[in-house]
């Protein structure tokens, strides 16, 4: 029978918080080996080496990609999503465009950043906000693909959430 790690253990042994390991659980990007009935999480000796290889890398970020109304919007949600991530402890991220600027040199460059990025290895997930679809917006339909084709799982938020 193997040997389960209590998550105060656990997070003592790869140097994070209890609400940090529970964070990655509940974003599906690192699940304890068992949970109990009463909801306890426990780890195995194997995962401690698995976390340090999946998520302690830190060259890896957490990187957030929207494609926003105006300019408004876009301080509020950085101003919240830098609140969120610095509150799990992880590094980040952040791309935004702005719609009417879609065609310009800009937007093209943050695409490009962007997939070079996941190209390159350095995103450990990729959080995009969802729009009301990807018909209008065919390249937020080939940065999901590429990401899953990279094996980066990318987490469709609701922007209202941030954006306040």
């Amino acid at each position: 029978m193997e040997k389960y790690l209590k998550i105060q253990q656990f997070a003592k042994r790869v140097g994070r918080n209890i609400q940090n390991l529970r964070y990655l659980d509940s974003i599906n990007v690192f699940k304890p080996a068992y949970i109990s009935k009463g909801g306890h999480r426990f780890y195995t000796e194997a995962q401690v080496a698995q976390f340090f290889k999946r998520l302690d890398n830190k060259d890896k970020k957490n990187v957030f990609y929207a494609l926003l109304d105006d300019e408004t919007e876009r301080k509020i949600l950085i101003k919240n999503i830098k609140k969120f991530m610095q509150e799990r402890n992880l590094a980040y991220n952040v791309i935004i465009d702005i719609r009417k600027h879609v065609y310009e040199d800009q937007y093209t460059n943050n695409i490009y950043k962007l997939l070079k990025m996941i190209h390159k290895n350095e995103v450990s997930l990729l959080y995009a906000f969802k729009v009301e679809n990807f018909k209008g917006y065919p390249c937020l339909k080939l940065i999901n693909d590429f990401a899953k084709d990279n094996g980066i799982k990318t987490r469709f938020m609701e922007k209202e959430r941030y954006a306040r």
